[in-house]
């Protein structure tokens, strides 16, 4: 990264602490900023106290995920925030909140194209 590039900023937003942290270790590889959360409350106060680049949200988090990335989208206006939904088994649908899917389990090069970033390191 540049010495002047400033870190992506991304909240994960997982109920398991440790996939969120294991997430948290591949965007720290890519020269990321990012925090761990394990509920849609605190998900929201993450992004309202951090402005992040980036939001991921696993689809099962206890709020129903679509009405949590559509508050945090009409929250994080006009900053244009990118949404990704995290899941095993998910598509993104016409006219839902998130800007794409990250398939789990997720390789750091998976992640660095999502994000829109270059791998670092080879898989």
């Amino acid at each position: 990264m540049s010495p002047f590039a400033r870190a992506l900023r991304i909240v994960i937003a997982h109920e398991d602490g440790d996939i969120a942290r294991q997430l948290a270790l591949l965007a720290q590889s890519l020269d990321c900023d990012p925090i761990t959360v394990l509920t849609a409350a605190s998900a929201i106060a993450a992004a309202v106290l951090m402005q992040p680049d980036v939001i991921v949200l696993s689809l099962s988090l206890g709020r129903h995920a679509f009405d949590l990335a559509r508050e945090l989208r009409a929250r994080m206006q006009p900053r244009g925030v990118r949404i990704f939904g995290w899941s095993r088994v998910f598509s993104v649908l016409p006219g839902c909140a998130f800007d794409a899917c990250i398939r789990a389990p997720v390789t750091i090069g998976e992640l660095g194209t999502a994000l829109g970033l270059e791998s670092r390191r080879a898989e």
